[in-house]
């Protein structure tokens, strides 16, 4: 399966979930939307990417003593996201709208990070 057959089965599998991507070194390499769900103008793309790479970086800082970073989940009043970190310099960010069965939505995403390639 593709990344970009991925991220659309990803966004299928939950009406609440609106986009799914793949971001690297500081740019939206592959990203999914369910369709006429509008996406953020480029300059806020570009600087919620930075800060997507920001914090992962700072939060992958303590697995040394912790264990790996398996998801960070942002909640805010009108989406919320799930970062998974997938390797060196790439994450998966899945946006949705519905905060409730984040245990179900999160093994969903953290088993469909595994295919990415």
């Amino acid at each position: 399966m593709g990344n970009e057959t991925l991220l659309k089965s990803i966004v299928e599998s939950r009406p609440d979930i609106t986009s799914a991507g793949i971001i690297s070194r500081g740019k939206m390499a592959e990203i999914y939307g369910r369709p006429g769900v509008p996406m953020p103008p480029e300059s806020d793309m570009k600087r919620m990417i930075l800060q997507t790479e920001l914090l992962v970086g700072m939060i992958t800082t303590n697995e040394r003593v912790v264990g790996d970073t398996r998801f960070i989940i942002i909640s805010h009043a009108d989406l919320s996201v799930v970062i998974v970190p997938v390797m060196k310099g790439k994450s998966l960010v899945v946006v949705f709208t519905a905060f409730r069965d984040i245990e179900g939505l999160t093994e969903k995403v953290l088993e469909q990070s595994k295919r990415i390639a």
